[in-house]
Parts: structure tokens; sequence; C-alpha cells
């Protein structure tokens, strides 16, 4: 241990004079000393001796502690995280430690002796210029906020805080600095700027959804009711109730805030749905129920429930929020749909609906299952072409793709079911595009018209019968009636002429009107029976219905007949002179064409006939889609036959029947 800095300097000063006194003794003295005096001198010589080398070891120790302190000084003044600078009133850098010079990126060489105002930014001048009149003027520390240049180019922010010391000697000062790099400071405080304002825009956001959500709320067309969470007797109190609430039960706010929802229940309330609301609810589970409930004024509504729990942070059932609807209208309307589905599964028409990509039946009613003989489930592996032989899948999407594309709502037309048992009958069908369980679908409904037909055909049958009845009475009774009137007259007007010795002018006139009326009779009689019981008799017709149509009209009217087509079945031959006829009226009023063409032609197989014009074309939705038509078809099922409507190769319309020979058709001649 080395001794306190007072006492050493004592004890060398007492060394000091005892080795003057020492060096005064001569060897004349030493001569006349007795040896123990001698023995004594060198004695107290060898202890100072001693005490000269102890001193100067710990001299030399002191001086050793004094450069290690130095060093750690030093080191701890070049390296610490901070820079040093001490800079003279006049803003010269007189000191700077290692970390000042790298903090501006030069050497301490280069460093020191500089001004330090060419590290200030040209934007933080004035800043440092305040910094240093404030030392100046202050005892106490100051600091500030500058940018310092950095000889790249670059810049980075830095806090400096400054104190005043005196220079001994004088009144001059310097000010002794301690520069901090804020870099990543000032980028934490920009992004907590950026965050808080970030986090303000989403509060206000946040605040003004909350708002959002309370108007929606209190405006929703829906009850929405919130509980607390106590389940036990008498139940959560009600905290929460919004106006349509309010309107469905017909209680203000005031008397259902702190109230129960059993407030709301009666009689009709099925207390097993609420044990199971209960039960959902208490384990954490949203549930959705039906329960009848009771207004304010006694009256009961069926009510529809979605019932949720809500949680709060600690995860603890904390309310209970309910969706209240007045299901009085749907219930309604349900009724209302479950009448109609029973009425349409009842009706004696059938009723299909299928898939407009598939073709799949999706349903049938109990008419159609019961008329086709398929139960529901074969039906579902079916579609309309396995019921329409005379269809296929091109034919049958042609058929309903304006129904598909928007172009019409509806479409009618006839055609043949099969039968499981492989019989057919005729049906009219409607068809039209509608939604079934969120697929586009095709509805069709179908009339058996088998009963109809045979009536119609009844009737046309009895017409023909009639016609002809008419036509051979007037014929041969009026017919012959008037032909023995005219006889009569001629007899008559002789007997004057000779009485008279000159013919008379009247009787002239007379039989002129008479021969009229007997031509006018031949040919109503004619036009009731146009066709003969010879089997050449319908080509002669169409020949005389040509040359009629082109004088009465003016269009163009010509047969063609390739060959002798003779039929034996007069019956045959009537039905297709009334169809060409009806073709041909059609074409006179509606087709505004300038010529007609009638076709009769023979194969092997069938006797075909079509009639064709120049005109505007074939119009679905006209009078040719009416009664003309329905007859025309009539006659030639009548027949056997085929009956085909559609454009002509000219862009007119074209009638075509075909008749196939055979027992029951168009016979032999």
């Amino acid at each position: 241990m080395s001794e306190h800095p007072a006492t050493a300097s004592s004890s060398a000063d007492t060394l000091r004079e005892r080795a003057e006194a020492a060096t005064r003794i001569t060897r004349t003295d030493i001569g006349r000393m007795d040896p123990e005096e001698i023995q004594r001198l060198v004695h107290e010589l060898q202890v100072h001796q001693i005490e000269l080398q102890m001193q100067n070891e710990e001299l030399r120790h002191a001086q050793s502690e004094l450069a290690r302190s130095r060093d750690r000084f030093s080191e701890l003044y070049d390296h610490a995280p901070v820079g040093y600078t001490t800079i003279d009133a006049g803003g010269k850098l007189l000191e700077a430690n290692l970390t000042a010079a790298a903090m501006l990126g030069v050497g301490r060489g280069e460093l020191v002796g500089g001004n330090f105002t060419r590290f200030v930014a040209r934007d933080s001048q004035d800043a440092f210029y305040l910094h240093q009149l404030a030392v100046s003027e202050s005892e106490g520390p100051q600091a500030c906020e500058l940018r310092l240049r950095l000889p790249d180019g670059g810049d980075f922010a830095a806090r400096i805080e400054s104190v005043r010391a005196a220079v001994p000697g004088g009144e001059a000062w310097q000010c002794r600095s301690v520069i901090v790099d804020i870099t990543v400071r000032k980028l934490t405080e920009e992004k907590l700027r950026r965050l808080n304002d970030t986090l303000e825009q989403r509060v206000a956001e946040q605040t003004r959804e909350v708002r959002l959500l309370g108007e929606a709320v209190s405006h929703l067309a829906e009850g929405i009711v919130i509980t607390g969470d106590g389940m036990e007797w008498p139940g959560p109190r009600i905290v929460f109730v919004n106006r349509a609430m309010c309107r469905i039960t017909g209680y203000t706010e005031e008397e259902l805030i702190g109230r129960t929802p059993r407030l709301l229940q009666g009689p009709a309330s099925d207390r097993s749905v609420l044990a199971n609301m209960r039960a959902d609810l208490a384990a954490g589970r949203s549930c959705e129920i039906q329960l009848t409930n009771y207004r304010k004024d006694g009256s009961s509504y069926p009510a529809e429930m979605f019932v949720t729990p809500m949680f709060d942070a600690g995860g603890k059932h904390s309310h209970y929020v309910a969706i209240h609807r007045d299901i009085s209208r749907r219930k309604e309307a349900e009724d209302a749909l479950t009448t109609l589905g029973r009425i349409i599964e009842e009706s004696q028409n059938e009723i299909y609906i299928i898939d407009a990509a598939t073709l799949k039946f999706l349903q049938v009613n109990r008419g159609g299952r019961e008329n086709l003989g398929y139960t529901m489930e074969e039906l579902r592996e079916l579609t309309p072409l396995d019921l329409k032989p005379s269809f296929d899948r091109a034919g049958f999407e042609a058929l309903v793709a304006p129904l598909v594309t928007g172009q019409v709502e509806k479409i009618d037309f006839e055609s043949r079911h099969r039968r499981k048992d492989g019989s057919y009958y005729d049906v009219e069908i409607a068809v039209q595009v509608a939604d079934y369980r969120g697929t586009s679908c095709i509805v069709a409904i179908a009339l058996d018209t088998t009963r109809r037909k045979e009536l119609e055909q009844e009737v046309i049958r009895a017409s023909e019968e009639e016609r002809q009845r008419i036509a051979h009475d007037l014929h041969d009774d009026l017919g012959s009636l008037l032909t023995g009137l005219k006889l009569h007259i001629e007899s008559v007007c002789c007997s004057l002429a000779v009485k008279l010795g000159e013919p008379f002018d009247g009787c002239e006139l007379i039989l002129e009107q008479v021969r009229a009326a007997i031509t006018r009779t031949r040919e109503i009689a004619r036009g009731l029976r146009p066709v003969g019981t010879d089997p050449e008799d319908l080509m002669g017709c169409f020949r005389g219905m040509a040359e009629r149509t082109e004088l009465s009209s003016g269009i163009r009217c010509r047969f063609e007949c390739p060959a002798p087509v003779l039929i034996g079945d007069p019956h045959v031959a009537n039905h297709l002179f009334r169809i060409a006829q009806e073709a041909v009226n059609n074409a006179i009023k509606h087709s505004d064409g300038s010529s007609v063409v009638i076709s009769l032609k023979e194969t092997a197989a069938a006797i075909e006939l079509s009639v064709t014009d120049d005109g505007k074309g074939f119009d679905r939705g006209g009078e040719q889609g009416g009664l003309g038509r329905h007859i025309m078809n009539y006659r030639a099922e009548a027949m056997k036959g085929s009956l085909r409507i559609g454009r002509s190769p000219s862009g007119g319309t074209s009638v075509a029947c075909r008749v196939p020979r055979g027992p029951g058709a168009a016979g032999p001649a």
C-alpha cells in the first residue's frame, strides 16, 4: 500500500536533511569517532538507502497506476458511445474523440483545428448559432437538435448537449459538447407518429362504424334485442331494443328495457323450444328458433329468432343478441304456397318441371305420373325426349331456345306423349321458363287432348257428311226443281208468244235469272262437295282451284303434278283438298306474295301435298297459328298423316302434308 502524499513528502524532507547533515562529516570527523559511533552512522546510512529504494519503488508504482488510469480515461473518452468535442467561442474544434470523428466521417487529425459549423446542415445553422449563444450566456447545460452533414453528402440527426467551461488565466471560455446520433430515435419517433396517426384514423373510422352500426341497428326492419347474461329465473334483462322491435311488439323502449323476454311469451309459446334454446345458449352455441310471441295488445304472431351469445375478453358470457322477425306474412305465403302446391299436385293436367341444363325431370305432378304410368323416381332419370319420339335433343333445344334467351315468354305447341306401356296420346303443351329452388328450369303444362281430338274429328266428319248431304240436296233436289222451273217457264213463254203473235220480252229475263240460279246452285254444291268419287277428281279440283285463285286474286297460282296421283278414298281426297284450300286462302290473305304453287306427288310410301308462296314467311304469332292451322292439323291426323308448316326455299311459307299409304290411310285407286 502506498503512503499518503503528505506523509511521503515529509519523509523525503527528513531524509534530505539527514543526508545533508551526513555530508558535513569529513574523514577527520570520522577519524575522531569511536567505532560504535561509526557503526551507528553506517547503520543509519543503510537504513536511509533502503528507504530511498522503497520510495523509488512506490514512485514507479504510482507512475504505472497513473499511466494505466490515463489509458483508461483516454479509451473511455475516445471510444465512448457518444461524441465529445471542445469548441472555442469562435466555433473552432479544439478537441474531439474518435467517436465524434467517426460520426462526422473524417479523421480526428483532420477534424481538430477546423470549424465545427462546416458540419452543420444549412437548415440547422440558425439553431446551432442560438445554441452557442445560449451556452455563452448560461452556466448550466444547453441542448439542441441539428442535422449534421457528412463529407459524402449524407446527413444525420444529432442531439448536442453543451456546457461552458472557463479557460484558466483569462476571460475566454470553451464549449464542451456531447454529440448523440439520434437517427434511430427520429425514425422511431416518425414511425410512432405515423402509427399514432393511423391509430387515430382507425379509432375515428371505428367510431364512425360504431355510430353507423348503431344507426343501422336502430333503423333495421328486423327487431334487435340485447340482454344481459343471467339465465336464472326470471331470465336475462333486456338492455337494448331497436325501433323495429317496439313496432313489432307494440311496447315502447322504456317498457321493454329492464324486463325479460318472458314478457313476450304466452300460452301458445312452445316451452320445449325455449328449453332447447336455453340449453344451446348455456353451451355457448347460437340457435335459430320459431316461436309464438305476444304483442302488448295480447295478439299473437309467429316469430323467428336468431339468438347468439356474446363473450367478453376473458371468454365469459356477457350478453345475448337476438334478431327478431315477425314472419306472419311469410307464414301466410307458405300456407298459400302449400295450398297451391297441393292444387298443382292434384291437378288432372300434367305439370312438368325440367332442368334447363340437363333436360332431366325435376318434378312431375300426380296427373302426369298417372297418365304416363311412371313413378317420380323413374321420371327423374328421364327427359322429355323419352316421352316425345318425334323430338331429338337438338330439335327440343331449338324449340325452347326463344324461351331460354328471353325472346318470348311462352311457347304453345302440340305433340304426342308415349306412356310407359308404349301407348301414345295427344297433348297440347304450354312451356315457359322459371326458377325452381335456385335452378333455371322449364315448366311445361300438358293437356291430354285425346278425347277432344276425337270429338273434333267427329265434328269434322259430321260436318263433311252434312256438307255432302247439303250438296246432294242442292244438286239433286233444288237443282232438279230449278231445271223443271226453267222448262216450265220456257213452255209458258212459247204459249204466250203464240197467243200474242210475238215473243214476250219479260220471258227471256226470267229465264236468265233461273239459269243463273241453276249455275250458282251447282257452284255451291260443288263447293260443299268439291271432290267426287272418281280417283282422278282431286287433280281436276286442284287445277280448278289454281285457275279460280288467279282470276279472283290476281296472284299467279299454278298446280304441279309430275305424274297422275289417283286417290280412291273420297274422305282422304276431300281432306287434302280442304288443307290446300285453307293454305291457299292464308297465302292470299297474309303472305303479301306474288305467286302460289300447289304441288301433289306420290311415292311408294305416301302421298305428299304442299302449298308454297314467295311472301314474307310464316308468323307463329299471327293468324296462321289460329283456328285454320288447328283444323289443318286435325284433317292431317284424321288421315293418319302429318302436317308441317315452315319457311319455303324462297323465304315464304310452306305447308306440307304427308299421308302414308296403308290401312286406314290413303288407299290406292
